[in-house]
């Protein structure tokens, strides 16, 4: 068997798929309010998420709807004092 084909997913189309996953489940609780501040803690493969970029059920590109304020997760907050400590 050879490597498989990777199909090709358009850019909005794929912020569209990654929105069902990680937004959508919990859409119910975001502010109503456009331009509202959302604070995400994401950890791991999730740090390399722009959700920002990701596009909602009425086709709407998140940063068209909320400011994101990004905080780092306490394992990377431990990780980081650990690192300082050792140097």
């Amino acid at each position: 068997r050879g490597p498989r084909k990777l199909a090709r997913v358009r850019p909005r189309r794929a912020a569209r798929l990654l929105y069902q996953p990680l937004l959508a489940p919990v859409a119910a609780a975001l502010p109503n309010r456009d331009d509202a501040l959302v604070t995400l803690i994401p950890h791991g493969p999730l740090l390399r998420v722009s959700f920002s970029a990701l596009v909602d059920d009425r086709d709407r590109y998140m940063v068209e709807r909320f400011a994101f304020h990004y905080a780092p997760s306490v394992a990377t907050l431990l990780q980081t004092a650990r690192r300082r400590h050792a140097a």
